[in-house]
């Protein structure tokens, strides 16, 4: 039996020599990483997708929806807000067939689909070809350039009406395939109604949880949130060192999936596996503290109670984010939708086990670290650090919210982003909890996931 037991190391606190020195390399080196994203991007933005996207889909909901609702044209009274979001070439060639069906909008149809940006060669080329036989004068495709064009529109309502015309050039039936069509949309019009009513519940049960909140701000609470003892230097070595790993882990884990092409369905788990290894390592040295003994601090006591309380705050994130994204859409109506490259992951994502690994680092892995990080570490401690600042808890919900929607780098979503960072340490403060963030966010990341692969399959 060791006479000398070891003690438990105490906070880190490391000598300004040298930490300033490198707070300010790891900055830098941020800096450098996050201009590198924004560039990568940016070029992805200017390669544009090879199939249509979700405002494509969102339109063959609204041209059947309209459809049904009046019998006459499919987009009267919408037609320059769906050109002005159909920025991707083939969310507008789908655009230009539900305009060509809806026989009110022939020649803003033929411009999108003759004039308009997709692609020269493959089956651009081939879609440019099967619309003008279609609605022009053209001559027939061929089996596989059908296929092909059929694939890029989404093999959805607007695609199977294209089919059915392209039967009805040849002299065949088209209405099966026109039922058929509508009989596939159905089910995406029947969901976005359950989504637009559910949503209003939500939105109105989340008004009554915040006055609910308001009312009983002064009641005391059974935990506390954890409080970490490491200074501003050693806690901005843990941040900037974990965001160092965080936005490098990418390119650190590539070269594995290079030289193991098998492993490219589990590249996105491993690089965010590691970036979280990363972080709670650092966090768990700079306190002096175990893994075990970090849980315990974030997530006391009753479980069952404050994970209760994660529908609550769960309606209070949707209606709040809804509310600001009403309030921003006037300066994002020309712009691409802020998860776009959610939407485009999701989208092109294939294979039994490449899915459920993708949802699983969505809406398990990526909401419990990444609450882990800035609800459980930098939310109290910003609070105990500003704690003898007027306001300094709302100043630390704010702050660690803000850093929660920049880490994304979306600034198309940095609004929305924030409100839910600002909602989620709400929910911290108010149980002392992290598992009610963790499964609020867990919920929202998975219910959008979900959402995304049902439109875009």
């Amino acid at each position: 039996m060791d006479p000398h037991p070891e003690t438990p190391r105490g906070p880190w606190n490391p000598d300004r020599q040298w930490a300033d020195p490198l707070i300010t390399l790891l900055a830098l080196i941020c800096i450098y990483l996050a201009m590198v994203h924004v560039h990568f991007r940016s070029t992805k933005v200017a390669n544009p997708p090879d199939h249509a996207g979700l405002v494509g889909r969102i339109a063959e909901v609204q041209a059947l929806g309209q459809k049904l609702g009046n019998g006459t044209g499919v987009f009267k009274g919408n037609l320059a807000a769906l050109q002005n979001r159909a920025k991707d070439p083939w969310d507008r060639a789908l655009l230009s067939v539900l305009l060509a069906e809806s026989g009110d909008a022939a020649s803003v149809a033929q411009h999108l689909a003759l004039d308009g940006p997709p692609p020269p060669m493959g089956p651009g080329a081939a879609f440019r070809r099967g619309w003008a036989w279609a609605y022009a004068d053209g001559k027939p495709l061929s089996f596989e350039d059908r296929s092909n064009v059929m694939r890029a529109l989404g093999d959805g309502y607007g695609a199977r009406l294209l089919a059915a015309r392209w039967a009805e050039k040849e002299g065949r039936d088209g209405l099966r395939l026109r039922r058929e069509a509508e009989a596939l949309a159905m089910g995406r019009v029947a969901l976005f109604g359950a989504l637009g009513m559910g949503a209003l519940l939500m939105v109105l049960a989340g008004a009554a949880f915040a006055i609910m909140l308001i009312v009983t701000r002064r009641v005391p609470r059974r935990f506390a949130p954890s409080v970490y003892a490491i200074g501003p230097r050693a806690a901005l070595l843990v941040f900037l060192g974990w965001l160092t790993v965080q936005m490098s882990s990418g390119f650190l884990v590539l070269p594995f999936v290079s030289a193991l092409p098998f492993l490219r369905p589990v590249m996105l788990p491993m690089a965010y596996g590691l970036h979280a290894a990363a972080g709670i390592t650092f966090l768990c040295l700079a306190e002096g503290i175990t893994f075990g003994q970090l849980l315990r601090r974030v997530a006391p006591g009753a479980h069952g109670r404050s994970l209760a309380w994660g529908l609550g705050f769960l309606a209070l994130a949707l209606s709040s984010v809804l509310a600001v994204a009403l309030i921003m859409s006037p300066f994002l109506r020309d712009a691409q939708p802020p998860q776009k490259e959610l939407m485009d992951l999701v989208a092109n994502t294939r294979g039994p086990f490449a899915l459920p690994i993708l949802f699983l680092t969505v809406a398990v892995l990526a909401p419990c670290f990444e609450e882990l990080m800035f609800r459980g570490f930098l939310l109290p401690w910003l609070s105990h650090a500003w704690k003898d600042v007027k306001g300094g808890t709302m100043l630390a919900l704010a702050g660690s919210g803000l850093l929660f929607g920049l880490i994304h780098l979306q600034p198309l979503a940095l609004p929305t982003l924030t409100t839910l960072g600002f909602v989620l340490g709400l929910a911290v403060l108010r149980t002392g909890n992290l598992l009610t963030a963790i499964l609020v966010h867990g919920l929202w990341n998975g219910g959008v996931f979900l959402l995304m692969r049902f439109f875009l399959a």
